[in-house]
């Protein structure tokens, strides 16, 4: 996975979430576009993926999903989400509240 390092003017950088913790040089260069396209790719990861926070972070993708585009009070998404997550998953989420309170905060 990879976190936003440095936006130049025709593309962004990108770094692994690891890149502190493991010292993995993994970088990649994407487009500025909505749906970004990788143009390149530096460096191979130093370590395993971590397959519990990658469906953390799809999980709380959905969430914000859900949130966003249907009418569902957080009770709701946090119900139809979370009870499908395995126990290895769920604890690389935030905490109960704060995933409730994720719709509050995208919703119009």
């Amino acid at each position: 996975m990879f976190t936003k390092y440095k936006e130049c003017t025709q593309f962004i950088l990108w770094k692994c979430v690891k890149s502190s913790s493991f010292q993995c040089p993994a970088i990649l260069k994407s487009t500025l576009k909505k749906k970004k396209k990788v143009l390149s790719a530096q460096h191979d990861y130093n370590h395993a993926p971590d397959q519990s926070t990658i469906e953390a972070v799809k999980s709380k993708i959905k969430i914000k999903d859900i949130a966003t585009n249907f009418g569902f009070t957080p009770s709701q998404i946090f119900n139809e989400v979370i009870n499908l997550i395995p126990k290895q998953v769920l604890m690389k989420m935030p905490t109960e509240e704060s995933i409730k309170q994720t719709p509050k905060h995208t919703q119009h």
